[in-house]
C-alpha cells in the first residue's frame, strides 16, 4: 500500500504537510498526510488509524455507477457523486459525497488503513479549500447504533494549486480595438458579447464579452471580462478554433471552462450574421455571442472576392442544405438554401456509390420559401419512380412524422440523420398557415429536406428551428409545394409508385434515403 501510495503520489503535485489531525474517537484517529493536485483532480491523502476493535465505517447513500469521482483505500476503489448542498467546496459551492465505502475495525486493532479522496480539481488560484467529511447516518437502527461513522470538518485546508491552466496573452480590448481600426480584420475576428443560451444552467449567469484573433491557420478566443470568477484575467486564452471544409463552421480545438479546467465536450462553432455560434454536441447545448467591433464584414468580403477572381481559383464551398425528388430530374428544396447562390450540385447517396450532379433554378416560391431544382448533367440517368406520395390536405396536430437530411455535416458526418417527432400545431412561426409547428428539432443543413408522416407520405418540407427550443421545428405545407409544382414552367410528370408503401419505420427510411440529397451551394 505505501508503494501505491508513493506511485499515486508522483502523479500529483504533492503538497507534504505535517501529518494534521482532524478527528479522534475511542475508536478511530484521522490523520491528513498530504494534499495534492493535477490537471484533472485534487487529492486528500489520510490515515486512519483503528483503536477499537469495533464494526467498520461507512456512507448509507446508495452506489451509484455512473459516478466518476473515487475514494481509495484498503479494501479497493469506490466511488463519489456530485451533491447540490452549498457551501463546502468554496468558491464553488459543492461538495462530492461518497457513495459506498467501508472498512472494517473489527479484529484491525492498531491497523492504518491508508485512504485517498479524489474530486475535481479546483480552480486555479484557489490554494485554500474547507473539507467536510460527513460519515453518514445508517439506513437502520442497528447500523445507527453500531458502525462509527465520523464527522468534521476542516477550515483552510492548504492545497498546491498555483500554476495556472490557461496561457496569458497580450491582448486586451483596447489594443484590439486599435489595432483592427487600422489594419482589415477576416469577417470572424473580433469583439463578442455574450446573448444567451439554450441551457443557462449549463452557462451559468457568466456573461462574457470575448474576443476572436486569428494567427495564421488558427483562431484565438481571448477572454476580455464577464466571468463571476475572478480567476480570469483579460488576455487570457479562453480557447482556440480552426476552420474546416463547411464555409462559417469551425472544430474548437480546445475550451477552458469557468473554473480553468478544460473542457471535455465537443465543441463546434459556427459564424453566420454577425453572431457566433458555440455547439457543444455532447451536452446538446446552443450558445451566442453577438458581434459588438469590428463593422467590416462586406468590405473584407469584396476584397476576398476580388482577390479569388484574379487568382481564378476554385469556386467556394458556401454550404449546404438538404433536398429531395419530386420528379424524373426535379429537385425541392428551400429558396433560402439556393437563394444568392453562384453554382449548386447535389450530392445523391444510394448504397452502392456516391454521385455529384450540376443543376439550375427551375422555379422559386419567395413567400413560402420553396425552390425546385432540375438537373442538367447529361451523366444523370432520370428516374423512373418515386417511392412516396406528395400530400395535398393538411395533417393533425399530433399526428406523427419523421424528417431527414443533411444537418451539420462537419460536426455531424455526411451519413443521413433522421429525427421523429410530431405535429404541435398547424400554424408556423407567428402564426404562418403555409407552415406546421413540429417537435422534430431542426439544424443547419436541415433546412430543404423531406417530412413524412408514419405512413409514408410525404407532409411539408422543413425550412427553421429556433435557437435555443431544442424541441421546436417548422416545416412548409406539402400543400404548397404541389401547386409550385403545378406552377412550374415544364411540365413534371408523376411518377409517384402507386403500389403500398412499407408500414415499418426502418424499412421507410432505407426506401426513402437515396432520394433524399445534399444541396452544395458555391
Amino acid at each position: 500500500m505505501k508503494k501505491l501510495l508513493l506511485l499515486i503520489c508522483c502523479l500529483f503535485y504533492l503538497n507534504h504537510i505535517q501529518a494534521q489531525m482532524v478527528f479522534e474517537n475511542k475508536d478511530q484517529r484521522w490523520n491528513i498526510t498530504g494534499v495534492a493536485s493535477n490537471d484533472d483532480f485534487t487529492a486528500i491523502f489520510c490515515d486512519i488509524t483503528i483503536l477499537n476493535n469495533k464494526p467498520g465505517c461507512f456512507d448509507a447513500h446508495e452506489l451509484d455507477e455512473n459516478a466518476s469521482i473515487y475514494i481509495t483505500g484498503a479494501f479497493g476503489k469506490y466511488k463519489l457523486v456530485q451533491s447540490n448542498y452549498e457551501g463546502y467546496y468554496k468558491p464553488w459551492n459543492r461538495y462530492y459525497k461518497v457513495t459506498y465505502w467501508n472498512y472494517y475495525m473489527n479484529g484491525n486493532k492498531n491497523k492504518v488503513v491508508h485512504a485517498t479522496f479524489y474530486f475535481p480539481r479546483v480552480p486555479a488560484g484557489v490554494t485554500n479549500i474547507k473539507w467536510h467529511f460527513n460519515g453518514g447516518v445508517g439506513n437502520s437502527d442497528f447500523k445507527r447504533n453500531n458502525y462509527q461513522c465520523p464527522s468534521f470538518i476542516v477550515n483552510n485546508l492548504e492545497i498546491p494549486n498555483n500554476r495556472n491552466t490557461t496561457a496569458q496573452t497580450s491582448y486586451t480590448e483596447y489594443n484590439l480595438r486599435k489595432f483592427w481600426d487600422n489594419s482589415p480584420a477576416s469577417p470572424i475576428e473580433g469583439i463578442y458579447n455574450f446573448i444567451s443560451t439554450s441551457n443557462p444552467n449549463y452557462w451559468g449567469s457568466n456573461r462574457h464579452k470575448l474576443a476572436v484573433v486569428k494567427e495564421k491557420d488558427v483562431y484565438k478566443i481571448i477572454y476580455i471580462h464577464g466571468s463571476n470568477h475572478e480567476i480570469w484575467k483579460e488576455g487570457e486564452l479562453k480557447g482556440t478554433f480552426t476552420a474546416t471544409t463547411t464555409p462559417g463552421l469551425y472544430k474548437v480545438n480546445y475550451w477552458y471552462l469557468d473554473n480553468k479546467m478544460l473542457s471535455k465536450a465537443d465543441f463546434y462553432l459556427e459564424y453566420h450574421d454577425k453572431r457566433i455560434t458555440l455547439y457543444d454536441t455532447k451536452n446538446y447545448v446552443e450558445t451566442i455571442f453577438m458581434k459588438l467591433y469590428p463593422e467590416n464584414d462586406i468590405e473584407f468580403s469584396m476584397v476576398e472576392q476580388v482577390k479569388t477572381e484574379k487568382s481564378n481559383a476554385p469556386k467556394e464551398l458556401k454550404g449546404n442544405g438538404s433536398g429531395f425528388f419530386v420528379g424524373k430530374n426535379i429537385i425541392a428544396t428551400n429558396n433560402h438554401v439556393v437563394e444568392g447562390a453562384n453554382e449548386i450540385k447535389v450530392l445523391i447517396q444510394t448504397a452502392s456509390d456516391v454521385k455529384t450532379f450540376s443543376t439550375k433554378v427551375l422555379c422559386v416560391d419567395k413567400i413560402n420559401d420553396l425552390a425546385l431544382l432540375m438537373i442538367d448533367d447529361m451523366e444523370f440517368q432520370h428516374l423512373t419512380t418515386l417511392p412516396y406520395n406528395i400530400y395535398q390536405r393538411t395533417i393533425d396536430v399530433g399526428s406523427s412524422i419523421f424528417t431527414m437530411g443533411y444537418p451539420m455535416v462537419q460536426a455531424m458526418g455526411s451519413e443521413i440523420k433522421v429525427t421523429d417527432g410530431i405535429i404541435s400545431a398547424k400554424t408556423g412561426y407567428e402564426g404562418q398557415i403555409s407552415s406546421y409547428q413540429i417537435s422534430a428539432p431542426i439544424q443547419p443543413g436541415n433546412s430543404g429536406g423531406p417530412m413524412f408522416d408514419k405512413g409514408g407520405n410525404l407532409v411539408g418540407i422543413t425550412s427553421a428551428g429556433i435557437q435555443g427550443a431544442n424541441n421546436v421545428g417548422y416545416a412548409i405545407k406539402s400543400s404548397y409545394l404541389y401547386q409550385l409544382i403545378d406552377a412550374a414552367p415544364i411540365t413534371i410528370e408523376d411518377i409517384t409508385d402507386k403500389s403500398p408503401k412499407p408500414t415499418v419505420f426502418t424499412e421507410q427510411i432505407k426506401e426513402f434515403a437515396p432520394y433524399v440529397v445534399m444541396v452544395l451551394i458555391y
